[in-house]
């Protein structure tokens, strides 16, 4: 590359990874936000009562459907043909809000609604949280305008939304859709296709075995697994992945961060590397099939296989076994 190209894509480079540094912090300032709010209602969580109570005969397939306008959502299981659910909250929750709990044709269906306007500052918050025990073969499908959600050993579909909150799941199976708008995304032990997504926290997915689309407007990525293909996008972080298995597609883009792909000596891959404003690091066997230069790289590795792509607009990329 001349110098004065080389210099543009320093330049270009500097100013993406500032760019994803700004990123980065209007993010953490909405994070902040939000851990204020969650900070004022763990204050007024202090005295919590049970609001609703009640348990409904089910049976292994159905689906459990939860709206709630406020508050954080615990998911267990447990052998029994039963769904339970156990709504607790301080006292404004009790005095401001409506609730209701009922089996359908379908499975269970449990709402809470706020009974008019109400404010979220000082000390007029309010705090909400279920607890709910499933079936370990059931379906779950839970929406909160604000709060997060948990829920472990569970077999089936499940699509959870938040609007404020973070998402943890651990040991579960089965197709998974994740959304939050504000808040990071855990995930251990997953089987299944999962579609995960978050304005604005940290994604990490640790042994996971199905297809993984992920994506976050704000942070960071750390995903770990097998068994599919992978697609990863962040518009402001770096990106890990540890990949244990045979190629089934790889596609990872950052605009301003690093990448970093771990496989197996014997992956196979056609490799797409391409850096605006960084240096490409590849410790695989290379059949060189493209123009290759210090910040772009297209080849066989391995022999050549699925198509291994990866972008950044201003970071670095590795590709090491």
């Amino acid at each position: 590359m001349e110098p004065a190209s080389k210099l543009v894509e320093t330049i270009k480079g500097f100013v993406m990874k500032s760019v994803s540094y700004l990123l980065k912090r209007a993010s953490g300032l909405f994070l902040l936000a939000a851990l204020t709010l969650g900070f004022a209602a763990n204050l007024m969580a202090g005295d919590l009562k049970t609001i609703e109570e009640k348990t409904i005969p089910t049976s292994m397939g159905k689906k459990l459907e939860l709206s709630t306008s406020s508050g954080d959502v615990y998911v267990s299981t447990w052998n029994r043909p039963e769904v339970y659910v156990k709504i607790s909250g301080n006292k404004r929750a009790h005095d401001k809000m409506h609730f209701n709990i009922e089996g359908t044709g379908e499975g269970v269906k449990v709402q809470g609604k706020s009974g008019g306007s109400w404010l979220w500052f000082g000390w007029n918050v309010v705090y909400v949280k279920y607890e709910i025990k499933l079936p370990a073969n059931y379906n779950a499908y839970i929406r909160t305008s604000g709060g997060d959600i948990k829920i472990y050993d569970l077999n089936g579909s499940i699509k959870f939304e938040t609007s404020g909150g973070d998402i943890t799941l651990i040991n579960t199976k089965g197709y998974t859709n994740l959304s939050t708008s504000g808040g990071d995304i855990k995930l251990e032990n997953t089987s299944g296709d999962m579609k995960i997504s978050t304005s604005g926290g940290d994604v990490q997915v640790h042994n996971f075995n199905g297809n993984l689309k992920a994506s976050t407007s704000g942070g960071d990525m750390t995903l770990e697994g097998k068994g599919g293909r992978v697609e990863a996008s962040t518009t402001g972080g770096d990106i890990t992945l540890n990949y244990f298995d045979t190629n089934y597609g790889i596609d990872l883009e950052t605009s301003g961060g690093d990448i970093t792909v771990r496989v197996p000596g014997s992956f196979s891959a056609n490799a797409d590397l391409s850096t605006s404003g960084g240096e490409i690091e590849c410790s695989l066997p290379v059949t060189q099939t493209g123009k290759l230069t210090g910040s772009k790289l297209r080849g066989e590795l391995n022999g050549g296989g699925k198509t291994l792509h990866c972008y950044t607009s201003g970071g670095d990329i590795k590709v090491i076994k």
